[in-house]
Formats: C-alpha cells, sequence, structure tokens
C-alpha cells in the first residue's frame, strides 16, 4: 500500500469519527434543550397533611412533605420557603424541618369548594423553585358533601 492509499484511510476513518461524534454531541443539545418542565417527572411535594378543609377554616396548620429525589431537588435544609399556597390561598408562619416544610391557613368562607393545586416556593440564586401537587387538597362546604363526577 502506498503512502497516497494510507493517508487517504486514515482521514476517511477521522472524517467518519468525527461525523459520529457531531451526530451524538448534537443528540445530547437537542435533549437538554428542552425546557426543564418537561424533563420534570416528579412535581417536588410528595404528600400534604390535612388534605382537606372546610370553608371559614382559621389558623390550619397544613404539613407538606417535599420529595428528596426531585427534580430539582428541593434546597438545602437551612433554606427557609419563600411561600406556601393552596390554591390563591397564601399561608403564613412558615417553617422547615428537613424535607417538611409547615404554615398556617385561613380558608375564606367565599372560596370555591373543589380540589386545589399545592405550592411551595423556595429562594435560589438562579431564581425561586416551586414544588407542586396537582389537586392536593379539597376545601368542602361546611356540612355540604361534595360529589364530584
Amino acid at each position: 500500500m502506498n503512502a497516497k492509499t494510507v493517508l487517504g484511510h486514515l482521514l476517511a476513518r477521522r472524517s467518519r469519527s468525527h461525523a459520529r461524534q457531531h451526530r451524538h454531541r448534537q443528540r445530547g443539545r437537542r435533549l437538554w434543550a428542552e425546557p426543564l418542565e418537561d424533563r420534570c417527572l416528579l412535581t417536588g411535594i410528595l404528600s400534604v397533611f390535612p388534605t382537606f378543609a372546610a370553608l371559614g377554616a382559621t389558623d390550619l396548620p397544613v404539613t407538606f412533605t417535599l420529595d428528596a429525589d426531585a427534580t430539582p431537588p428541593p434546597p438545602p435544609s437551612q433554606v427557609t420557603p419563600l411561600s406556601a399556597a393552596i390554591g390563591t390561598i397564601q399561608g403564613d408562619s412558615l417553617a422547615r424541618s428537613d424535607l417538611v416544610v409547615t404554615a398556617s391557613f385561613d380558608i375564606p368562607v367565599d372560596e370555591p369548594v373543589g380540589t386545589k393545586d399545592l405550592a411551595v416556593t423556595f429562594p435560589s440564586p438562579n431564581g425561586p423553585i416551586t414544588m407542586t401537587l396537582d389537586a392536593g387538597f379539597t376545601v368542602v362546604g361546611n356540612g355540604l358533601p361534595v360529589v364530584s363526577v
């Protein structure tokens, strides 16, 4: 085999390798270019207690248990939440112990009954991180059964 043929084979091999590396880089860029929300399978809040309250309830202590395996994970345990919410109702007296956040809520008497989404928001250097749980809490009427279909 002459030098020209050997050089041709080496250049062709490098070209194929370069093309393969380029395809892998492009595939990785497409994956990581997706919004973070599209890659999240976990919402961040595992459970809440209690799971319901009646209209007009005051000083209701609600406990949110965070998911340590969520994406993104909860901030370090010394970081206090900025807010906790049941639907549009904001809690006060926020406290945190490791993966448990507690807040006190007043349920207005004119709040629409039904299921509410939950949210706990934390500060972070890259902007707020909000842990959620869809339909995790129910506001019930005073003594009236709530029927869902």
